[in-house]
Formats: structure tokens, sequence, C-alpha cells
């Protein structure tokens, strides 16, 4: 029998990140596989497609070109393999303070002359984990998704571009090899500075690196795209209201108008996403099943028309089923209920929990009463003034709600994968960095000591 394909884990990816592997084969070639198979479905169709096509462009119309990585192949729309480069980076080389002769410095400076001179430029070489040193002193530059063609673009631009290239470059050669640069070499980086502050380049790529980028998206960049999103829904929301206001008969938005249906689909989805997530998470599932359970018997409340067509009053049964079967499961799964819970109250979107429900449960609740509409003369003469507020206000909970869904499925930590086979005759293993910072959490001590050994194997 052959031995199995061993894949070691080397970057976890994250919610806009690539997972990356070192693959092992039988015959002792290695390569690396770069998949977005495992982000979720809107990363990977978008996102996931656009980097992988990206980068193997770049890198087959590079091939051939000494210091860039070869044998690069899509394995699939979200998906690519590239050779493993044996060597360590610069961030381990200054992290130990291990010297690095002038003439590696001349070989980077002519590998990234001649990427530039091929129409290409790399956009990433400030990043000290995407320069490997190669067998024989050789640099090799890694992580190509955030790379430009440059033969269409004007000449102002495409030299202040590929002066960014020059400028990381220098910008390594100044903190090896100080004495070895002139004054203008010295300042030329700091020309470059102000380009790279105001404009962002994508950096939410991962490298085959030694370990992983600490470099997350910015709060600021975070706080604009999550108002982008709100405006969103909003007009969405308000959209769909104004449909069924168009319609011939508005004397209420009844259970067969958009805006109804919107909402029952919104929870309905919600429910199902943690339901799949729960089967998927069985370290989580406690706390998803709970979440899934909640937002079910919300549906069942929202769809309670269609089931008083069987009797009247049929939802609340079938909610207090939703409710034991939850419960039940919850019950079952009850050590990974903390894990489960504590997942999905993550800091970064508890806020649109708290809007989302206090608006579905107790604004517009408080807000759509006969009393206040009473009080304020418009009930009942005006009654479809009520009907639209009420059910505008829930919709606009509902779809905070879904967004909140979404960036919590989007944030779940990853699952940590042990060694062992995992049935398909790849033995996966933690990378050691990672594995020995929770050796003493309870792992079995001949996975500790052969991971260690993975460790100490890949420091040298």
């Amino acid at each position: 029998m052959p031995r199995s394909v061993k894949r070691t884990v080397l970057h976890s990816g994250g919610p806009l990140n690539a997972r990356v592997w070192r693959v092992d084969a039988p015959d002792g070639t290695r390569w690396i596989e770069k998949d977005f198979s495992e982000n979720s479905w809107p990363v990977r169709q978008t996102l996931g497609r656009l980097l992988v096509r990206r980068e193997c462009q770049v890198l087959r119309r590079l091939e051939g070109l000494g210091g860039v990585p070869a044998g690069v192949r899509r394995l699939s729309p979200f998906a690519l393999r590239e050779d493993f480069v044996e060597g360590p980076t610069l961030h381990d080389l200054c992290t130990k303070h291990v010297p690095i002769p002038r003439e590696f410095f001349d070989s980077l400076a002519a590998v990234v002359a001649a990427v530039h001179a091929a129409g290409f430029v790399h956009l990433d070489l400030y990043n000290d984990r995407n320069v490997i040193v190669a067998s024989g002193g050789k640099p090799v530059l890694l992580d190509w998704q955030s790379a430009l063609g440059t033969s269409r673009l004007p000449g102002f631009l495409r030299r202040r571009l590929e002066g960014v290239d020059r400028a990381g470059a220098f910008k390594f050669c100044d903190k090896l090899r100080p004495v070895e640069l002139t004054d203008s070499q010295r300042r030329f980086p700091g020309r470059f500075r102000f380009l790279r502050k105001r404009f962002w380049f994508p950096r939410l790529h991962a490298s085959h690196s030694r370990t992983r980028s600490t470099t997350p998206f910015s709060p600021i960049l975070c706080a604009l795209l999550l108002f982008l999103a709100v405006s969103a829904l909003c007009g969405l929301v308000l959209g769909v209201v104004s449909l069924d206001l168009g319609a011939s008969d508005i004397s209420g938005l009844g259970e067969t108008s958009a805006t109804e249906f919107s909402q029952a689909l919104l929870v309905t989805v919600i429910a199902g996403a943690f339901a799949v997530a729960a089967v998927r998470r069985p370290d989580l599932r406690g706390g998803l099943v709970l979440v899934a359970g909640f937002f079910l018997c919300m549906a069942i409340r929202e769809n309670d028309a269609w089931l008083d067509r069987v009797h009247h009053g049929f939802w609340f049964p079938v909610a207090l089923a939703a409710v034991a079967v939850s419960l039940g499961v919850a019950w079952c799964n009850r050590t990974t209920l903390r894990a489960g819970l504590g997942a999905v109250c993550n800091p970064r979107a508890n806020a649109l929990l708290a809007v989302g429900l206090a608006l579905l449960l107790v604004f517009s609740r408080i807000f759509g009463s006969k009393s206040f509409w009473q009080a304020a003369g418009i009930y009942p003469a005006h009654r479809i003034v009520k009907t639209v507020v009420e059910e505008t206000l829930e919709l606009l909970a509902d779809a905070l709600l879904f967004l909140w869904a979404v960036l919590v499925l989007r944030l779940l930590p990853h699952r940590q994968h042990g060694s062992g086979n995992d049935g398909h005759g790849i033995e996966r293993t933690q990378s050691g960095d990672s594995f020995a910072a929770r050796r003493d959490s309870g792992f079995p001590p001949e996975l500790a000591k052969g991971t260690m050994s993975l460790a100490k194997e890949l420091k040298e």
C-alpha cells in the first residue's frame, strides 16, 4: 500500500484569506496549495476566484524568470498549487540577526528590475515575509495576488508603482546592511511612504510564509464597509415596502405581501445557516443549535398565517416542538455550549445583534401599538400608516440580524486539525509553531512530540 500524502497547514487562513498547505508527496516532492474552498460562499465565489486567477496569470507570464515560484497550476476555480521554495524568509533572518551578504540584495534588485521589465509590479515587497532566501542565497518573491500589469498604464503611474517595489527592496537593505547604502538610496523608501499610507493595496491574501500575517483590515475600512452594507440593506427594505405600497390594494400589508414574505425568508435563512453550521462544526454545536432554534421559532411565528390553515393557533405547538428539539440537541452537546455561544457573541458583530433584537422585540412592538397611534390621533382613521411603520421596522430589524448572522458565521474560529488521516489517504498536521503554543492543552503526548519535531525542521 503506498504511503499517504501529508498535508501541513502553513497558514490557517481567515475570513478573507486562503488556507495554505504544504504537501509532501511519497516521492519526496513538495508543493504549496492555496485554497479558498473552506471560505464562505460569497468570498469563495468573488474574492477567491479573483485572487486565484490573478496569481495564476501573473506567475504563468513570469514563467522561467529567476526569483519567481515555478510550477503554478490552477487546481480549481478556488485553489492553485506552486512549487515549494526551501529557505527562510527575510523576517526569520531579521529576527535571528543572521547576517546577509550584499550579493543577495543585488540579486533582489535584479529580480525586481526583471519583473518590471516583464510588465508587472509586485506591490507587497514591504512585507519581509514575502521574500525567501533560497538555496545559494538567491531571493524568491512570494505572494503575487496583489500584483498588477503595467504595460497599459500611463508612464507616470507605472513609474510610481515600480518605485513602490524598489522602495521595499531598499528598505530591507537599509534595515540589514545600512552602511552600504548611499544617502539617496536611504531616503528613497520615504518618497513612497505617502503613497502606501493613502492608497490601500489588496492584502487580503495569504502567503506561504512560515508565520501567519498579522496585518488585518484597518478599522476605518471595516467601519466603511459596515456602513455601506447597512445602507444597502436600508435601501432594500424601503424598496420592498415601496413595492407593496405601489400595489392596487394598500389597505394593509397582509400575510401575502412582499414585506411579510421577506421577513419570513430572512429569519428562515438565518435559522438554516446556523443549523448547517452546527452540523459542520461539532466543536461549537451546542451554542449554534440554540441560536438556530431561536430563529426557527421566529420563522414559525412569521409563517403563522400558513400554519393556521391546518388549525388556528397551530404555530404554537410547532414552535414548542422546535424548542424541545433544539434544547435536546444542545443538552446532548452541552460540552460545546459555552464555546458555541462564545463564538456567536463575537464583539465585532454584537452591536448588530443588540440593535436588531431591540428593534424587533421592543421598539417595533411599542411603537406599533394601537395605544401609541390612538394618542397621536392617527389610528384607526389612518391604520395603513401604523401598519407600514411597524412592518418596515420589523423588516429592517430582520435585515440587520441577517447581516449579523453573515458576519458571525464568517468570523467563527477555525477548527484545529490534529494529526491523523482524514479518510482520503491524506495525513493532516498543524504547523509546528502554532501547535507549540498549545502543546499543554490536553493533546496526546505522541502528537505533541511529533509536532515539535516538525517545528524544529521548519526553523532549521
